[in-house]
C-alpha cells in the first residue's frame, strides 16, 4: 500500500465517521442539539486536514477540481467571509452563537469538508456509500422521533418539547428541513434499478416511515415542499415516461392527491380535521395568523436593514442586530414573547440582509450551478430520470423549505453532500485535468509534527475548551437551582475562566440570570444573604459582553435589571440603571418590553411621571397588548393620574388580562385604583379575589367588610367582619363596633 493509499483510507473513514453527527446530542450542555455536532464536526475536519494536505503534497491527483460548483462555493465561502470583515460587528460574524454554532469560522469548515469529500470520494461506488450511509443516520433520527413521540424514556432527550418530533436536530422546522434529505435520498435508491432487492426493502421502511414523522413536525412549509416536489416529480415521470402503465398510474395517483387535498381544505372544520396536529396547521395557512405576520414583520425588517448596507450587508449572524433597529412592535405581545431574531427565517432574505446584494447573487449562482449539472448531464442522458428527477425535485423542495426558515449543521451537511455528489456525476468530466502518474513520496516528518501541533492546539483552543466551559456552566446553573449560591458562583467563575471566544456571551448571560434569581428570591424571602457581591460580579461579567458587542440591547437590560436590584444598598445604582436601559431604548426604539424595563427603573427611582410615560410609550408602541395597559394603568395611579389609571385597567381586563388574579399585589393595586375612583363593587369584587388568595388574611376580611357596607350589601358585610375577628382575635372589639354600627341603621 502506497501513503497515498494510506492517507485516502484515512480521509474516508474520517468522512464516514461524519455521517454520524446529525445524531449527536450533547444533553448536558447549553444548546444541546447543535453544539456537540459543529464541536464534533470542527474537530474531525481539522484532524482530516492534517491527512489532506499531506495527501495533495505527495499525489497532485487529490488536489481540488475546480468544477462550476466549486468555484461557486469558494465565491460564496468568500464573500461569507468578506460581508463578515466589512459588516457591522466582525467578532459576531467570525463566532456566532451558541446558539446555532454558525459564523465564519465554522463555515469556513464546511468548504474545506467539501473541498476534502469531493476529492477524495471519486467512485460512484463510495459516493453511493456515503448517500447509503447518511440515510441510514437519518432513519436512526427518524426512530429517535419516535422515541420523542411516543414518550419512550430520557433516553429520548426531547420528549418534553410537546406534540411536534423534534429528532436528533433539536427543532421542528429544522428537523423537517433534515428530512427532506433523508427521504428524497431513500427515494433515490428505491428508484434505482441496480439498488438489490434486500436494500431497497430498507429504503422503503426508511420513506414509509419517515413520511409520518414530517408530518408529526407540523412544519407548514416542510410538508407543502415535501408533496409539492413530489407532485412535480410524479408529474415529471408522467410527462416523460414511455411506460403507459407508469403514466397511467401515477396521473391517477395525482387525480387522487388533488382530490384528498382539496377535501382535506373543504372539510378543515370538521374534527377529523381540526383535532389531527399537521392537517389543523396546514388548513389554517393564513397571512394573518401570528406565525405568518411574524414572517412578515422579520422579513420587513430584513428588507428596511438591506437599504443601510446593500452591498455586503450587516455581516453573517449580524441579523439580530438590524431586527433591533427596524424592530415591529407586533413581535410583543407579553412578556416572554420571542423578540429577539437572529435569522429573518428566509434564507434568500437572510442571505441578502447579512450578505447584501452581492452575497445573494452568489449563492443563487451557487443554486444555479448545481441544476445547471444536473439539467446538462440529463440532456446529454449521462445521467438516469431517477437522478434527475429525484435531485432536482430534493433541491426544490429545500429551496421551498428554506424560504421560511434557515439552515443549520445538520441541513448544511446533508446539503453539502447532495452538492458534492452532483458535482461528483457532472463536474469532474468537464474540469478535471489529466493525472499525473502518482509520486509516492514520503512527507516531512517535521512538516506532520508541524501540522499536528497546529491541529491539536486549534482542536484544544477553539472546541475543548468552549465545550468545558459549556459542560461548567450547565453545572453551575444545576447548582444555583439547588440553592447553592457560592458552590455555584464559583462554577460560573470557572466556566469563564477558560477565557473562550464561542459561548462566553451565552455563559455571562447565564451568570446575570442566576444573579438576579439570587436577589429576587432574597428579596422576596426576607433572607439575610448578602447578593451585592453576586450582582456586583455579574454585572462586572456582564460589561465585557457590551464591549464585545455594543449594539445589542440584551446586556445593557440585565445590568439595568442588576442595578434596580442594587438600589437599596447602593445610592448610585437607580441613575446606573436608567443608564443601561436608555442605552438598550437607543438601540432599539420600538420594544416595548424595553420600556417596560425603563419604567420600572424609573418608578424604582422615585420617578412616578417619567416611569408613567415610559409605560405609555410601550402601549402605543403596540396597543393590542393587554399587559401594556395593565402595567400603564399602575404607573398611572403611581404618577397620581386616577382616572386614567381607570381607564387602562379597565381595558387590560376587556382585552383579556387575567394574571392578576392570582397575585395578591396586582389585586391590590386594583382594588386602590377603583377606590380612588370609587367604584365600590368592583372594590368588592378585588376583595373577593384578595381572600380567595389570603384566606388566613384577617385585615382582608375586615377590608372586605367595609366595601360590602359601602354597596348595601350588610349581611355580607357583618359575614366577613366575623371571619376577620373568628381568623384573629384581635380583631374582635373593632369587629363587634361595625357590625354594631350596621344593626343600628
Amino acid at each position: 500500500m502506497t501513503n497515498s493509499d494510506t492517507l485516502t483510507k484515512i480521509l474516508k473513514w474520517g468522512i464516514y465517521i461524519s455521517l454520524f453527527l446529525p445524531l449527536v446530542i450533547f444533553s448536558q450542555y447549553l444548546s444541546p442539539f447543535h453544539f456537540g455536532k459543529v464541536i464534533l464536526f470542527r474537530s474531525i475536519v481539522e484532524i482530516m486536514a492534517i491527512f489532506y494536505i499531506l495527501l495533495i503534497l505527495i499525489n497532485k491527483k487529490y488536489r481540488p477540481k475546480w468544477t462550476l460548483i466549486l468555484i461557486s462555493f469558494s465565491i460564496f465561502t468568500a464573500l461569507y467571509i468578506f460581508s463578515g470583515v466589512v459588516g457591522n460587528n466582525f467578532y459576531r460574524s467570525f463566532w456566532g452563537s451558541l446558539e446555532r454554532m454558525g459564523g465564519i469560522f465554522s463555515f469556513i469548515h464546511y468548504w474545506i469538508y467539501f473541498i476534502i469529500l469531493t476529492s477524495i470520494i471519486k467512485s460512484k461506488e463510495d459516493w453511493h456509500k456515503v448517500l447509503k450511509l447518511s440515510v441510514f443516520v437519518g432513519f436512526l433520527s427518524i426512530l429517535f422521533g419516535y422515541g420523542q413521540k411516543l414518550r419512550l424514556g430520557d433516553f429520548f432527550v426531547g420528549w418534553q418539547h410537546g406534540e411536534r418530533v423534534i429528532g436528533t436536530i433539536g427543532n421542528p422546522a429544522l428537523f423537517a428541513g433534515y428530512l427532506l434529505f433523508i427521504l428524497y435520498l431513500s427515494l433515490f435508491f428505491l428508484l434505482k434499478k441496480e439498488t438489490p432487492a434486500n436494500q431497497k426493502g430498507f429504503f422503503a421502511v426508511v420513506f414509509i416511515l419517515g413520511i409520518p414523522i414530517i408530518l408529526m413536525t407540523a412544519v407548514r412549509g416542510s410538508i407543502l415542499a415535501l408533496f409539492g416536489s413530489l407532485f412535480l416529480l410524479a408529474l415529471f415521470y408522467v410527462i416523460t415516461s414511455k411506460n403507459k402503465k407508469l403514466k397511467i398510474s401515477l396521473a391517477a395517483i395525482l387525480v387522487l392527491f388533488i382530490i384528498f387535498t382539496s377535501l382535506i381544505f373543504i372539510n378543515k372544520n370538521k374534527p377529523w380535521v381540526e383535532n389531527t396536529d399537521w392537517l389543523r396547521r396546514i388548513t389554517t395557512i393564513s397571512i394573518e395568523s401570528s406565525t405568518a405576520q411574524t414572517r412578515l414583520w422579520s422579513w420587513d425588517s430584513a428588507i428596511r436593514g438591506w437599504k443601510d448596507k446593500p452591498v455586503f450587508g450587516w455581516g453573517p449572524e449580524n441579523f439580530s442586530v438590524l431586527h433591533m433597529k427596524y424592530f415591529h412592535a407586533g413581535h410583543f405581545t407579553h412578556i416572554g414573547s420571542e423578540t429577539i431574531w437572529d435569522r429573518a427565517h428566509n434564507t434568500l432574505i437572510n442571505t441578502l440582509a447579512t450578505m447584501g446584494i452581492v452575497g445573494l447573487l452568489s449563492y443563487l449562482f451557487l443554486l444555479f450551478s448545481i441544476f445547471y449539472f444536473l439539467i446538462k448531464e440529463f440532456k446529454l442522458k449521462r445521467i438516469s430520470k431517477a437522478t434527475f428527477g429525484v435531485f432536482s425535485a430534493m433541491l426544490i423542495a429545500y429551496i421551498f423549505h428554506n424560504l421560511f426558515i434557515f439552515d443549520t449543521f445538520a441541513n448544511y451537511f446533508l446539503f453539502f453532500i447532495t452538492m458534492g455528489y452532483i458535482n461528483f456525476i457532472g463536474g469532474t468530466r468537464y474540469y478535471s485535468k489529466k493525472e499525473e502518474p502518482e509520486q509516492n513520496k514520503v512527507p516531512s516528518i517535521l512538516l506532520i509534527l508541524i501540522l499536528l501541533a497546529g491541529a491539536i492546539l486549534l482542536i484544544y483552543q477553539l472546541n475543548i475548551k468552549p465545550a468545558k466551559a459549556n459542560y461548567a456552566c450547565t453545572r453551575a446553573i444545576l447548582i444555583g437551582r439547588s440553592g447553592q449560591v457560592e458552590k455555584a458562583l464559583n462554577k460560573y467563575d470557572e466556566a469563564l475562566k477558560y477565557n473562550t471566544k464561542q459561548g462566553a456571551y451565552e455563559i455571562r448571560h447565564k451568570l446575570a440570570k442566576f444573579a438576579i434569581e439570587v436577589a429576587e428570591d432574597s428579596k422576596r424571602r426576607d433572607k439575610t444573604i448578602n447578593y451585592a457581591p453576586v450582582l456586583n460580579y455579574a454585572i462586572d461579567q456582564v460589561e465585557n459582553n457590551i464591549k464585545d458587542y455594543p449594539d445589542d440591547t440584551i446586556p445593557h437590560l440585565y445590568i439595568g435589571r442588576m442595578y434596580i436590584l442594587m438600589g437599596d444598598l447602593e445610592k448610585e445604582a437607580y441613575t446606573k440603571a436608567k443608564q443601561h436601559i436608555r442605552e438598550a431604548v437607543e438601540i432599539n426604539k420600538t420594544n416595548p418590553r424595553i420600556w417596560y424595563e425603563l419604567g420600572q427603573a424609573q418608578l424604582s427611582a422615585g420617578e412616578e411621571e417619567g416611569s408613567y410615560q415610559s409605560f405609555k410609550t410601550a402601549l402605543e408602541l403596540n396597543p393590542k397588548v393587554a399587559t401594556s395597559w395593565w402595567f400603564t394603568g399602575i404607573a398611572a395611579y403611581q404618577a397620581n393620574h386616577y382616572q386614567e389609571a381607570l381607564e387602562y385597567i379597565e381595558k387590560a381586563r376587556e382585552l383579556g388580562y387575567s394574571e392578576y388574579k392570582n397575585n395578591i399585589v396586582d389585586i391590590m393595586r386594583m382594588v386602590k385604583i377603583y377606590e380612588k375612583n370609587e367604584k365600590y363593587y368592583q372594590v368588592v369584587q378585588g376583595y373577593e379575589l384578595a381572600v380567595n388568595e389570603q384566606p388566613s388574611n384577617p385585615q382582608l376580611y375586615a377590608s372586605l367588610a367595609a366595601a360590602y357596607a359601602k354597596i348595601g350589601d350588610y349581611q355580607k358585610a357583618i359575614m366577613a367582619a366575623q371571619k376577620a375577628a373568628e381568623i384573629d382575635p384581635s380583631f374582635q372589639e373593632e369587629a363587634q363596633k361595625f357590625i354594631n354600627i350596621i344593626n343600628s341603621q
